[in-house]
This record gives C-alpha cells, sequence and structure tokens, in this order.
C-alpha cells in the first residue's frame, strides 16, 4: 500500500508488488483497486509452488518459491550443497568464509561468493534467479499490471536479481501481458510497511 501510494507505484491503478527478504510477500493493486481476498491474507506469493519436487519449505509444502529465492532458502540452498560434498574446493571456500560454522552462512555471502566465481554459490543464485523469473512471469500472465515493483533486503543486497527479473521476465510471460509492463525498483525501503500502515488509518 505504501508503495502505490506515495512511492514507486504512486499513480499507478493496475501493479504488483512483490519483496524478497527473509520470506516473499507481495500485493496487487487492479483497478485502481488493493485486493486482499476473503480473510486478508492475499499476498503469500512465496509460498507459490515452481517446483513439484522441491525441498521443504517452512510452510510444510515443497517446492515453493521461498525455498529457493527468499534470504532463508539462498542460504539454505547453497548449506545444503556444502552437505553433499564438503571437502569440495568450492564448499571448503563457502565455508571459510563462516569459519568452519555452516549455520552462520547468509544469502548475502552466497551472494559475495557467486560474485567472485564459486561454482556452488553460482548455481544457488542461479536458482534463485529462475524461480524468481517463474514465478513472477506467472503473476504478470495472472493479473496483467502496468507496473511490477520490487524491492526487499535480497533484492536490494544481490542486485542480480533485479536484472534478471528485468530481463527474464518480459521473455517468459505472455506478450500480450508485457505489453505495458515497466519494471521498477521500490523507493521507500524499509519505511513502506510503516507508510502503508499510516495510509490505512485515513
Amino acid at each position: 500500500r505504501g508503495e502505490w501510494l506515495y512511492g514507486a507505484g504512486k499513480g499507478c491503478e493496475d501493479l504488483l508488488c512483490i519483496f524478497v527478504g527473509t520470506g516473499i510477500g507481495g500485493g496487487v493493486v487492479s483497478g485502481g483497486r488493493l485486493l486482499t481476498g476473503s480473510n486478508n491474507t492475499f499476498g503469500e506469493v512465496g509460498h507459490m509452488t515452481v517446483d513439484f519436487q522441491g525441498p521443504l519449505c517452512s510452510c510444510g509444502k515443497s517446492g515453493c518459491l521461498e525455498v529457493y529465492a527468499s534470504g532463508w532458502g539462498i542460504a539454505a540452498r547453497a548449506q545444503e550443497a556444502i552437505h553433499v560434498d564438503p571437502d569440495d574446493t568450492n564448499a571448503r571456500e563457502l565455508l571459510d568464509g563462516v569459519e568452519g560454522q555452516i549455520v552462520r552462512l547468509t544469502s548475502q555471502m552466497v551472494a559475495e561468493a557467486s560474485r567472485k566465481g564459486n561454482a556452488i554459490a553460482r548455481g544457488v543464485i542461479g536458482q534463485a534467479e529462475k524461480a524468481l523469473v517463474a514465478g513472477i512471469a506467472s503473476l504478470i500472465n495472472v493479473y496483467n499490471p502496468s507496473r511490477l515493483i520490487l524491492g526487499g533486503g535480497v533484492i536490494e543486497g544481490i542486485p542480480e536479481l533485479m536484472t534478471a527479473i528485468q530481463i527474464g521476465v518480459p521473455g517468459s510471460a505472455l506478450r500480450s501481458a508485457t505489453e505495458h509492463l515497466t519494471i521498477l525498483k521500490a523507493k521507500l525501503g524499509q519505511e513502506a510497511g510503516i507508510i502503508g500502515a499510516a495510509s490505512a488509518l485515513f
């Protein structure tokens, strides 16, 4: 709501907003109206299935978008890959960054290792990119927004994801659904939730 009224969505009546952080959440404005669902749980886009045979999600289901592209998901996929072969050179490189304590590995560390050419990290970030493109393209096909707004700590900290979405979504979604689509970065940062909540009071 905050991004719609005061941020990157200002003046737009049809938009999709997705925030990728520890989890993944979203919102849709259609025809100038914020969609809420029958009991206000609309926007759990992180729990849309992108892989029927994927890893278990925190929600108890398998293959959710969050499993691959959220902050915790990126870290978990890297940890999982290290467990497969902890003596692999790339695994040892990642573990060196956390003094051997695998549970301390974060999505930001994985992203930094990916930029340096670490094969495990590059694979994990590549999975996150593919999952986000697939999930967001499906949402674009369903809601046909004129504006896609992306934000959250993972998007801010891993700009490669933003680039992948900007390039991949127009090529993956239906041409008719992306004909008038503009992809923008969120403007309000961590203040979006507070501003959105405050605006609901008036």
